[in-house]
């Protein structure tokens, strides 16, 4: 890749603080990338696609495709858009965890900063490249990691976007949407998980429900719907009986312990 097939569009910086912000459907003219280095947000896109976003977690959204997008309060995040003419680099829509990578933070901060100084655009550009020559760099890695089957990488798809959607979906659902009968998911699943499909989606809820109490602007009746119940009280009660502790006490647990705090469930 060199500089003449490679053009910064704009590069921003965002950071919620303690407010919710919503952006309404629209489309970039070019490809983008935004990396979440704090909090969490979700982007809906036309084509019925959800995507849950942590910190390390990097969204490549191709052009021309309506999204809208929900950061949630204290979500901080850097994005790029920009043209090339590589046709190596993979612009499909797709989210990569990037959070154990040690210099993605650290290139989309100095992209940014270097775009908004005057003078600085080829350096910008420089460092891009870097960026991306690294991403092409761990989707292959990605793409040979991948070893599922067919029927479970689409479960765990459809499982993913009810989660981020804070819906509910039965098993009968999850299998349709697979392919295969609720029997031989069911059966794939505990080859491959050593969990029944429904035990993986109760893992992922519980999952999202301690990420969300992590945010101290959030009530529990906040997060309670955002994780799929309409009961405050019955999100109470499977919290507790999943972790054996009530979601206010975790969370005081947490904010006492963040620094060494890790659930293993």
């Amino acid at each position: 890749m060199n500089d003449s097939m490679l053009t910064i569009t704009y590069s921003g910086h965002h950071d919620s603080f303690n407010y919710k912000r919503k952006l309404s459907w629209h489309a970039h003219s070019c490809p983008e990338i935004i990396y979440v280095i704090r909090g969490e947000n979700m982007t809906h896109f036309e084509n019925g696609e959800v995507f849950y976003c942590q910190h390390g977690s990097l969204l490549i959204t191709p052009p021309n495709l309506r999204h809208k997008q929900i950061d949630l309060p204290n979500c901080e995040l850097y994005y790029i858009g920009f043209e090339t003419a590589d046709n190596d680099f993979n612009l499909s829509l797709r989210q990569l965890n990037l959070s154990k990578d040690p210099y993605i933070a650290i290139w989309m901060e100095q992209i940014y900063q270097l775009y908004h100084l005057q003078e600085a655009f080829a350096e910008a550009t420089m460092l891009l490249q870097v960026l991306l020559h690294r991403l092409k760099t761990l989707d292959k890695e990605n793409n040979i990691a991948e070893t599922y089957h067919y029927a479970v990488s689409k479960a765990l798809k459809f499982i993913n976007q009810i989660i981020v959607r804070g819906d509910n979906a039965s098993m009968q659902e999850i299998a349709k949407f697979a392919g295969v009968s609720v029997s031989h998911l069911n059966t794939l699943f505990k080859k491959e998980f050593q969990l029944s499909v429904m035990q993986i989606v109760a893992q992922k809820r519980m999952s999202r429900a301690r990420t969300l109490l992590a945010d101290f602007q959030l009530s529990i009746s906040d997060i309670a719907e955002l994780c799929g119940f309409t009961d405050v009280n019955y999100f109470i009660r499977i919290f507790r009986k999943y972790h054996r502790i009530s979601p206010n006490n975790f969370r005081k647990d947490f904010q006492h312990n963040k620094s060494n705090y890790h659930w293993q469930r």
